[in-house]
């Protein structure tokens, strides 16, 4: 057939030249040399090509690189778990993970020249063995060429056919006098000539392996009629071209076209071509529709810029309905009106947006049930509309609310519903999934429930191109809290400052808020007093709740210097925030209130302020404390101050060898460790020849387990004639088996930091520890939560074929981890069979 390329002696030369491929090569040359048929030959690569394609709209815009990637692996590995509206550097990062596990890849980027920084971003593939093959206009400069340090430079002379490909390819049915007319037009590209050579048969033209998209402003379009091509686009299910082409074309069916579009461009991340589009129209065309009005002030406020059209905006909505946008509009300009405008706006109109904006009104501005119960409708019906970005965006609502009234728990369940539900409805926008994972991160920090928590982390290390994108500031501030919870001020400030930096003004005094306690700890006190100044003079003319935030920021940044002033400050901000809003801003307000009542030997009052903070520290669990007390050295004696006891004794054993008591920890031999166990398990007690058996066996006497027991006796008080710790007392080991008899598996692992003092051989130890480990272990498989079972093998074993097997059955195959667990498991399938 004429234009067949594959097998001809021109296709092979080129093969010659262009492979193998170098980590990046770069090939200054055009598509119709034929590079992308060169490329396209299935037999030259092991593993999965991804062939991108930049064109005019891809220039500077990370976003729209980063969607062209991550759709091409997604098609090159059926399963798109990198997701959509990321920039190129995040999807990078993410790709890096996946390569590790499923191996490289060689990456076709044509046109290259368009975007040069995503190609530098790409040029970090081939760190992980990808092949990286850059195609380039013949006019690109050598200095944008040795930007991205190419292995190797190919030019388009070296692809250019010769008189004997021609006649090759050309086969026996064209005459000689065409084939030499086609030569020479073509000027021995492959792809002119190929076509010439085609036509003349009445075949159609050859196609490109990267097949583009018909694009709006394709010329061949201008003869059809408007409507015939909108409705071909809208057929085939491309709303955004639909829509851009409308814009160009006939923009009264623009805002019929928006409806369709917008869900598109969000989920895609490309929220500002679409704000560009929306506003080549004319400010008569844009009003002259609901729709265009409320996604051009949707663009507008995720662009952090709807301030400036403020104006136009409420000069609209006084001769509009426009339930939507008159809901959006209220919510980002929250004044007295917000519950009554959200009102309206719901009873005009009941969409997903509408009650969620109502529900939000209501959670601020009451203390009922109201609020949830609006924002339950919303995520009903988005459901019922199949709207999966909807359903997310309700369910992190749902979490938000449950975590600003202090129901921690109901929060983190409600927060791993929106991430499993982006997964499971296969939900596009990364940075709303980001923002669900940040939460939920957040939450289980909160609860203490660290089960899959470094998988969460990883996640969001991986978004820092993020940072400045409004609505990113959650995956800032949660980096944060976690660093705070490990002592690590110094990551914690960069990652609050972060926010302190990009957040709209309006926002400061919650940047401010996390930021102040950091620097306190760093020593940094001059600096903290600054923004607490600051952040007070801000708020001073806002609403109760927000300058009640204010004076907690200036109450945390003068504490310990001017303790008047700040339990002044901090007993206000404890009066308005115990009412139950900013469940865990009150927590961090009555510690704070606390230590200075300490300060002056007043427990009475330390105690009462602790009692206030109740709605935000009573769902606390350790890690909790530790966030909102900036894991100051008092956290542990703060918290038995507000249960009302305090355990004498806390046995670690699990993994370590500490007992602490009071605010000083020390570590146990292994001797008295393993006597500490014994005595601990027993409830009833031992006497000296019981205790001698469980310690030593046949071989043990009753002098050698006596002085055990004295010297024990230096760290744990003993009582006699039974021996018991003769002091109130937890153990690591005893609540964990407690969690498990309760059902509560993942509480039961974060407690399992390893087994129960692995290197002992005492009798009784031995038997504890076995019943422990596979007690854990049968638990974690019956509970269907791949997360605890993903992080009990890490802990335990990573070889544990059936929980990793097991894990695997229970996960989404959406989730991002699906596809390298399934690489983990063929791998260790392999290794086995090896040996």
């Amino acid at each position: 057939m004429p234009g067949a390329p594959r097998g001809t002696s021109w296709i092979n030369r080129c093969k010659r030249v262009v492979f193998p491929l170098g980590e990046c090569t770069v090939v200054r040359a055009d598509a119709s040399t034929g590079i992308l048929h060169v490329l396209a030959d299935e037999r030259l690569f092991s593993g999965s090509t991804l062939w991108i394609s930049l064109c005019a709209s891809d220039a500077g815009d990370a976003v729209s690189v980063g969607n062209r990637l991550a759709e091409a692996f997604a098609y090159a590995y059926r399963a798109n778990v990198l997701g959509l509206g990321a920039p190129i550097g995040h999807i990078v990062e993410k790709m890096h993970r996946y390569q590790q596990v499923l191996g490289p890849n060689m990456i076709v980027v044509n046109s290259a020249q368009i975007n040069p920084g995503a190609v530098r971003h790409m040029r970090k593939l081939t760190d992980s063995g990808s092949s990286l093959c850059i195609i380039v206009g013949e006019d690109t400069e050598d200095d944008l060429i040795c930007s991205w340090e190419p292995s190797r430079v190919i030019e388009a002379v070296q692809l250019l056919l010769t008189d004997s490909e021609v006649t090759e390819i050309a086969g026996g049915g064209a005459e000689p006098g065409l084939i030499a007319r086609a030569f020479d037009e073509s000027g021995g590209r492959f792809v002119p000539f190929a076509n010439l050579l085609r036509c003349a048969s009445g075949l159609p033209p050859l196609r490109d392996p990267i097949s583009p998209r018909m694009s709006p402003a394709d010329p061949a379009l201008s003869d059809v009629p408007v409507d015939l091509v909108i409705s071909a686009f809208r057929r085939r299910n491309s709303h955004i071209e639909a829509f851009e082409y409308s814009v160009r074309a006939a923009p009264r069916l623009a805002g019929e076209t928006i409806r369709e579009a917008a869900p598109q461009y969000i989920a895609s991340g490309m929220t500002r071509r679409m704000l560009q589009q929306i506003e080549l129209l004319s400010a008569d065309d844009r009003s002259a529709s609901d729709d265009l009005m409320r996604w051009w002030f949707s663009a507008l406020v995720s662009e952090n810029s709807h301030a400036a059209v403020r104006p136009s905006v409420e000069q609209f909505l006084a001769s509009h309905e426009a339930p939507e946008l008159r809901a959006l509009y209220a919510a980002a300009f929250p004044g007295p009106e917000l519950l009554s405008e959200t009102g309206r706006a719901v009873a005009a109109l009941r969409t997903p947006v509408t009650l969620r904006m109502h529900g939000f009104a209501l959670g601020l501005h009451t203390s009922g049930d109201d609020g949830i119960a609006y924002l339950m409708k919303a995520l009903r019906l988005a459901e019922a509309l199949a709207d999966p970005d909807q359903v997310v965006a309700a369910a992190t609502d749902i979490a938000n609310y449950y975590l600003r009234r202090g129901c921690y728990q109901d929060g983190a369940e409600w927060a791993s519903f929106a991430v499993e539900q982006h997964y499971v409805l296969r939900g596009q926008d990364e940075l709303r999934r980001l923002a669900a994972v940040s939460l939920l991160t957040f939450a289980r920090l909160l609860v203490n429930d660290l089960v899959g928590v470094d998988a969460l982390l990883d996640e969001l290390k991986a978004a820092t191109y993020f940072v400045g994108t409004p609505t990113s500031e959650g995956i800032s501030s949660t980096l944060g809290d976690c660093a705070v919870v490990r002592g690590d001020y110094l990551t914690a400030e960069a990652h609050y400052r972060q926010n302190l930096d990009h957040l709209p003004i309006e926002h400061y005094h919650l940047a401010a808020l996390d930021l102040v306690p950091v620097l306190r700890a760093l020593g940094r006190d001059a600096e903290a007093r600054a923004i607490g100044r600051r952040v007070r003079t801000m708020t001073r003319d806002a609403d109760d709740v927000t300058r009640a935030l204010g004076l907690l920021a200036y109450g945390l940044s003068v504490l310990g210097v001017d303790n008047s002033a700040a339990e002044g400050a901090l007993e206000t901000v404890c009066s308005v925030l115990g009412s139950g809003a900013e469940a865990h801003r009150l927590a961090q307000a009555s510690i704070a209130l606390a230590r200075a009542k300490i300060s002056k030997d007043d427990v009475v009052g330390a105690k009462r302020a602790l009692h206030i903070g109740s709605p935000g520290l009573g769902g606390l669990g350790r890690s909790g404390w530790r966030l909102v007390s900036s894991n100051g050295d008092d956290t542990d004696m703060m918290a038995a101050l507000f249960r009302g006891h305090d355990a004498d004794a806390h046995l670690q054993l699990l993994g370590v060898s500490a007992c602490t008591r009071g605010s000083a920890t020390r570590s146990l031999t292994l001797r008295n460790a393993e006597c500490a166990a014994v005595i601990a398990s027993s409830r009833q007690g031992l006497n000296l020849e019981q205790l001698s058996l469980a310690l030593y066996g046949d071989s043990g006497s009753d002098g050698t387990a006596k002085a055990r027991v004295s010297r024990l006796r230096n760290t744990i008080p003993l009582t006699s004639r039974p021996y018991k710790i003769a002091v109130p007392f937890r153990a690591d080991f005893l609540e964990l088996m407690a969690y498990l008899e309760q059902g509560r598996v993942r509480q039961a692992l974060n407690l399992y930091r390893g087994p129960l003092l692995p290197s002992s051989e005492a009798p009784a130890v031995v038997e504890l520890r076995e019943h422990i480990n596979e007690s854990l272990r049968q638990a974690v498989l019956s509970s269907g939560d791949h997360e605890a079972m993903l992080e009990l093998a890490n802990r335990t074993d990573s070889q544990d074929l059936e929980l990793l097997e097991a894990a695997a059955s229970h996960m989404p195959p959406n989730d991002p981890q699906s596809p390298l667990l399934r690489a983990r498991i063929r791998q260790i399938q392999r290794d086995w069979g090896s040996d």
